[in-house]
């Protein structure tokens, strides 16, 4: 015995932990398939219990042992409990002896046997991941004939190629092998192909990745295709930098020349991806190029949201000082053209509310505090520089969506339950959009104080009724909503509501910050 497990056998927690270890011990060894079954699914308990290091391997040391001489049926048991303790089995420091024991099992004449073996050094990927033999194991049957261990295998490697590099550099020309080979069939192809994204710990096998992909893209361009292997090159591109402008220019090309919606949407889902990973590699270009996009008469609503979602995620990274510079062009092709272009689209949907949310955003990037709007200071440069999209315009623009007249909503026996405007409608716009969308709105109003009178007359209020009191010393607005079908907005509303009573008092920065906690 260890001195590390002498000295939790003297404490109670150890003495405890050795009785339920005897007692899982002889639930394992039972010679009923029940017993033992049922002594499997409860390890995953003990080890939440005890998660001591010395308990981990005493345990999982039995559980490899029954794994060995136990049935398929017992092996998916126990390939399931330990999949539900996989935290638990990174503390594994015997995990060399486990290997050693199911490795032997790699090669049985059952396809069923390996698979589940190959799917348990999945499992334990946390602490075999730099293992010579699992690597071999996984390797040699990803190629295999039988479905049941090809799909093992591949679901092994997606465990293992994050995170070992070795790994990754001996699997790069074995999928690149398999992905142009005319004998590989297409569902597989599909699955293998997204293994691509973990291509990224070394600049050959990242240059080798992409180069097979983007050759695929000309051979097999069904809609399944093309969305999963653009996919792919951009999780390969956020990772490996070095093709990110290249990866940037490959989907505009396709948001251009490909006329199926599906593909424009995906291709656009990615710019956004890259957008939030790797803003630093959007260029002015890319920006104009989305812009025309936006303004041609066929394109979907979806996925002009889509791009006004892009506009916002480099808004708020440090790109924002190129959005800032495609502003200030009056063109069709600039990005004020597009939110007045939404805007001005009744009635109001998503697309209005990405609109909101972005050029709140750029107002509050473009003009300092204090600033007129015919002279304004940018935030971020600190240049004198005429407001491309002045606040007045903004507040305008925003109230006339806010005063809109509410539609009926109906009620699941099919009467209409009062009149409810859009902001408080219970369907089509998310709450985490509407969160955000009234968080701006304050800080909006909150760097211009001038305009904190227009809350007044978008009737948010209007809908709900109130009942309030003021803790001075503490600064907290706290009220009592209640809100006909409606209720999942009084967070968002209360804040608005505190604002607009207390706009005039000294304390309203004060009040708003505890109110956003």
């Amino acid at each position: 015995m260890t001195t590390g497990a002498q000295q939790l056998s003297d404490t109670e927690i150890g003495k405890d932990a050795n009785v339920l270890i005897m007692e899982l011990n002889k639930g394992l060894q039972s010679a009923n398939l029940g017993d033992q079954c049922k002594a499997i699914a409860q390890f995953p308990n003990l080890l939440e219990k005890y998660p001591f290091p010395v308990v981990v391997n005493s345990v999982s040391l039995k559980i490899a042992q029954v794994f060995c001489d136990g049935s398929n049926y017992v092996r998916l048991c126990i390939l399931r409990a330990c999949s539900s303790c996989r935290s638990h089995l990174e503390k594994l420091t015997v995990c060399d002896d486990i290997v050693r024991k199911l490795m032997p099992f790699t090669a049985s004449n059952d396809p069923v046997t390996r698979a589940l073996t190959l799917r348990l050094f999945g499992t334990l990927s946390q602490s075999s991941r730099e293992h010579i033999g699992v690597h071999h194991a996984v390797l040699k049957q990803i190629e295999s004939h039988y479905a049941v261990e090809s799909d093992a295998a591949i679901w092994s490697s997606h465990q293992l190629a994050p995170l070992s590099c070795a790994f990754a550099v001996n699997l790069c020309p074995i999928l690149c092998r398999r992905l142009i080979s005319l004998s590989t069939e297409c569902e597989v192809k599909l699955k293998l192909l997204r293994l691509g994204r973990y291509m990224h710990h070394d600049v050959q096998i990242a240059e080798q990745m992409r180069e097979c992909l983007v050759n695929m893209l000309s051979v097999y361009n069904t809609s399944e295709f093309v969305t999963n292997i653009l996919d792919t090159l951009t999780s390969l591109a956020s990772s490996a930098s070095i093709h990110t402008c290249h990866q940037l220019d490959l989907l505009i090309d396709f948001l251009y020349k490909d006329d199926r919606t599906p593909v424009r949407l995906n291709a656009l889902h990615n710019l956004g991806l890259l957008a939030y990973r790797a803003p630093h590699h959007w260029e002015k270009s890319h920006l104009t190029k989305l812009c025309s996009h936006y303004v041609s008469v066929d394109k979907s609503p979806l996925e002009r949201e889509k791009i006004l979602h892009v506009f916002h995620c480099l808004a708020c990274s440090e790109q924002a000082v190129d959005i800032l510079q495609t502003c200030s062009d009056n063109s069709e092709s600039s990005i004020v053209f597009c939110l007045k272009n939404a805007l001005l689209t009744f009635p109001a949907t998503r697309l209005t509310v990405k609109a909101i949310q972005l050029a709140c955003k750029l107002v509050l990037l473009t003009v300092h505090p204090g600033s007129s709007d015919a002279s304004v200071q940018h935030s971020i440069t600190g240049t004198a520089a005429e407001s491309p999209f002045p606040s007045g315009l903004f507040v305008c623009l925003m109230a006339a969506h806010f005063t809109v007249g509410p539609t009926g909503q109906e009620t699941v026996d099919g009467s209409t339950n009062g009149q409810l405007p859009w902001f408080l409608a219970p369907e089509g716009i998310s709450l985490a959009a509407l969160k955000l969308t009234y968080t701006l709105m304050v800080q909006f109003f909150d760097s211009f104080p001038e305009y904190a009178s227009a809350l007044h007359k978008m009737g948010l209020f209007e809908h709900v009724r109130l009942s309030k009191f003021f803790v001075s010393r503490r600064n907290i607005f706290q009220c009592n909503l209640s809100v006909s079908k409606s209720t999942r907005w009084n967070e968002v509303l209360l804040k608005l509501y505190g604002w607009t009573s207390l706009f005039t008092r000294s304390n309203v920065s004060v009040m708003m910050e505890n109110a956003f906690v």
